[in-house]
């Protein structure tokens, strides 16, 4: 037995040392890295998920609530970016449009450099929850447009939702063979009301094919909807544009207007009065805010590795970017309603830094916010895991090493 026992521990060892350490092969390099998945232990810091999890939906509940942020502090290695994998990817909870910038753009204004992340999040081809963020939206928006632009429409231009083919137009202008279209239009409008991701009802573009109504014909009716309907202010063209963007992503499959009004076009529309770029931006994601949160999606955008975003390490003028960045987000929280920001950092680079920022940022960083069921939370500290999880997490790493020993 002995010797079995010393054979097995040799060759254990001899496969870890060909192998190398898991712990250093297999870290989490951002959020987004499938490390995360296969080696997760839900146990490990499930109190602070939840914890997490409960703040995302207090925006949820009160879409337009003032907006807050909440640091996760841990040791390097702790499991900070691992948390916020399954934050963003898990299968726990709602759907929230969760931003994870990879760069901090420190010579830019903070709120185009944050406009831009959450732009860039809207367009991209990364999912979340299997599902890409413009699919979601588009279908949630696109529905209830369409339904508020039909209920819009007087009974005789429902009926000219569908246009009868050859004899059937003088049918229609005597009165007759209407209650087909009224039978059509009835069912359209119960099939909007529903929830726009329903596998029951399936995308936009079906349910516009199964009542037989042209998706072209259904976009340009929403657009003069919006016409007659919005504002002419900076506000209201912004969301003409957006709306309608979404819209045509729904029903046509085409994002090409969207991407291109949200990444430069907003900036070239011919306003009455020209406003300053810094104006535009604002009121560009203010219009945003309101496109989420009359869907009721949470914003979250998370700063994960705080440390290596803002390059503090191989920097002189750590401090100053430090101070900038918090600036820039105290800042945003201030003239934006509605995000949750969290801040996923080394404790010895939080306790460098914020201690000596300006006493108005150490305030709005440091108020605490009140979590039905978790308490009121200022900061989440992650802490060494129990000698159990530890086990736990060390079997979920060896076990893929040491699966091909007998």
């Amino acid at each position: 037995v002995m010797t079995c026992e010393r054979t097995l521990t040799g060759t254990t060892l001899e496969v870890l040392r060909q192998a190398g350490n898991p712990f250093r092969n297999f870290f989490a390099r951002n959020p987004d890295d499938d490390i995360c998945a296969r080696y997760h232990v839900p146990e490990l810091f499930a109190k602070e998920r939840e914890q997490l999890l409960g703040v995302v939906d207090l925006y949820r509940a009160t879409p337009t609530m003032h907006s807050e942020m909440i640091p996760v502090l841990g040791n390097k290695g702790a499991g900070k970016t691992h948390l916020l994998h399954s934050i963003k990817h898990g299968q726990q909870g709602a759907w929230q449009l969760l931003i994870t910038p990879g760069t901090f753009q420190k010579d830019t204004d903070f709120l185009e450099y944050l406009l831009f992340q959450v732009i860039d999040t809207l367009l991209g081809g990364g999912k979340l929850k299997g599902r890409r963020p413009l699919e979601y939206i588009s279908e949630e928006l696109g529905r209830g447009m369409l339904l508020r632009t039909i209920q819009a429409l007087s009974a005789a231009e429902q009926m000219d939702l569908f246009p009868a083919p050859g004899l059937g137009k003088w049918m229609r202008k005597l009165g007759l063979g209407n209650s087909q279209n009224q039978e059509r239009v009835q069912w359209l409008v119960e099939q909007l009301t529903r929830s726009g991701y329903n596998p029951a009802c399936g995308p936009l573009k079906r349910t516009c094919a199964d009542v037989h109504l042209d998706t072209d014909v259904a976009s340009e009716l929403v657009w003069l909807h919006l016409d007659r309907t919005e504002t002419h202010n900076t506000a209201g063209v912004m969301r003409r544009h957006i709306y309608h963007g979404l819209v045509r992503a729904a029903l046509l499959g085409d994002e090409s207007d969207l991407a291109n009004f949200l990444t430069y076009g907003f900036a070239e529309l011919d306003y009455k009065v020209k406003p300053s770029r810094q104006e535009l931006v604002l009121s560009l994601f203010r219009v945003l805010m309101e496109v989420f949160q009359s869907v009721k999606i949470p914003v979250v955008i998370a700063f994960d590795q705080l440390e290596d975003l803002l390059l503090v390490r191989r920097t002189e003028d750590g401090h100053r970017i430090a101070e900038a960045f918090f600036a820039g987000l105290v800042q945003a929280m201030h003239q934006l309603d509605g995000i949750c920001f969290l801040v996923f950092a080394e404790r010895g680079l939080w306790n460098r830094f914020v201690p000596s920022l300006d006493g108005y940022i150490q305030d709005r960083l440091n108020n605490p916010v009140h979590v039905p069921g978790h308490g009121t939370i200022k900061a989440l500290r992650l802490e060494a895991p129990s000698g159990e999880l530890v086990r736990r997490i060390v079997q979920a790493r060896m076990s893929p090493t040491l699966r091909g020993i007998d």
